[in-house]
């Protein structure tokens, strides 16, 4: 791989003894560089690439930030053309920012890469129904819970409605809504009968108490 060109910039900040001096320059310029290509390659700085792609290497970094950014003609020219792949980081990327599309390409050419436990918890965070959708065949049980948590913490109750297609224990779930004061979502659980046992409600009742959250303790 070729030595990064110097960058001008640092020319200009050095002092006039050592602008002469190639080893400082250099120096300053691995210094401001950043270690790989990828966020040029991602964001089509096409000048920079023009200097640098020489002399910076693509990591994974490269797939996983044009999915996360959805542009699936990227990461499908990187697949044809570079060998590095992608992380867990592209599949949670594009599960997090509603690129649909971009999830069914990964998983497609790098399934052995894929992490949908993970997936799932991202796409239920983001209310991102079609992921969940996509992503709930693909997921244990047990593994669904999490999500489930991640959704009542961040009040979607459309995502709890679509996850709830089989009994799970709801007792993290409700705790989660009454700390960050999820008012509908604590509605939704109660209405779904998750009261059955008083060991169940009164942790819920003490967070929400904790956080301030009087209209989640009326409820409680």
């Amino acid at each position: 791989m070729e030595p990064p060109p110097p960058l001008r910039v640092g020319l200009l900040a050095l002092k006039s003894p050592f602008q002469g001096l190639p080893p400082v320059l250099d120096l300053v310029t691995s210094f401001l560089l950043p270690p790989t290509i990828d966020r040029a390659v991602y964001r089509s700085l096409h000048r920079v690439l023009a200097v640098y792609e020489p002399s910076r290497p693509y990591t994974v970094g490269a797939m996983d930030g044009s999915a996360a950014a959805g542009r699936l003609g990227l990461v499908q020219w990187l697949h044809a053309n570079r060998s590095e792949g992608c992380s867990p980081a592209a599949f949670i990327g594009a599960a997090a920012h509603r690129h649909f599309t971009v999830l069914e390409w990964l998983y497609e050419h790098y399934p052995q890469v894929a992490d949908p436990a993970r997936e799932l918890v991202v796409a239920a965070q983001h209310s991102r129904i079609e992921a969940l959708s996509f992503l709930l065949p693909r997921v244990r049980r047990e593994q669904v819970e999490p999500a489930l948590e991640a959704a009542a913490a961040n009040g979607h109750v459309a995502v709890l409605e679509h996850l709830l297609n089989r009994p799970y224990s709801m007792r993290r779930s409700l705790l989660a809504a009454a700390e960050n004061g999820r008012t509908q979502v604590v509605q939704f659980l109660l209405g779904r009968g998750y009261t059955d046992r008083y060991m169940l409600v009164n942790p819920a009742l003490i967070k929400a108490a904790e956080g301030g959250h009087c209209d989640v303790v009326e409820l409680l």
